[in-house]
């Protein structure tokens, strides 16, 4: 189906029908163009003010803090899920009993769906979330009431986790170059492609600290600005 002519159109259609002169269409048909651009240019305008208004009205106190931690806390649980979900699929045998580590037929896109779809649940990564979820409200009753000895506990347990991510993360490398290695000699089933797998541990793993450690300051940083 042929789209409806635009006004200018017509007009230009018209004209030419009724025989006018080939430069007086063309002067009108700039003319309508001209209009055109300078009605685009104005919204332009238009949008550029309202956009510069709301970007300089004043937010009520605590709303950039309140969605940095909304953000953190979201990534942490998010990270935890994705790390769990890694780990299972790595180690989970097929039909032959060998898995990714030993070599099985690697799929990406199979790891890629595990750890980030959010549909696919089992007892480790609903153990690993709820962990998660329950660090973070911990973190912040701590911070609402003030409780420092709830913080010391907290860090009691961060150290521990950032310190085994970091050693796993270089264990993750090691296993990558040795997947890599074997992959350029067709040892065993390995593929170059495998070297993702590792990649992706070690982004996650790098990540996890990260992400704690953002967490941790955007929850403080939240409660002192309300408090």
């Amino acid at each position: 189906m042929n789209p409806l002519p635009t006004p200018d159109e017509l007009i230009a259609n018209f004209l030419g029908w009724a025989g006018a002169p080939a430069l007086v269409v063309s002067l009108i048909t700039l003319a309508f163009a001209a209009q055109s651009w300078a009605e685009l240019g104005r919204k332009g305008l238009e949008l550029a003010r309202t956009t510069r208004d709301l970007a300089n009205r004043p937010n009520p106190p605590g709303t950039l803090d309140f969605a940095e931690l909304i953000l953190s806390q979201t990534l942490v649980i998010a990270g935890t899920y994705s790390t769990t979900q890694l780990m299972q699929i790595m180690f989970q045998n097929d039909s032959s009993g060998r898995n990714f580590a030993d070599g099985k037929l690697f799929d990406m896109n199979e790891v890629f769906r595990a750890v980030t779809s959010y549909s696919y649940w089992n007892s480790t990564s609903a153990f690993a979330v709820a962990c998660a979820v329950a660090l973070a409200v911990f973190a912040d009753i701590c911070c609402l009431n003030n409780w420092r000895a709830g913080w010391a506990v907290i860090h009691a347990l961060g150290f521990p986790l950032v310190f085994g991510a970091l050693c796993l993360s270089i264990l993750a490398g090691v296993g990558g170059c040795s997947t890599l290695s074997l992959a350029m000699q067709n040892s065993g089933g390995y593929t170059s492609d495998m070297v993702w797998l590792y990649l992706t541990w070690i982004t996650l793993l790098l990540g996890m600290p990260v992400g704690l450690m953002w967490a941790s300051r955007a929850t403080r940083k939240f409660f002192r600005s309300t408090l």
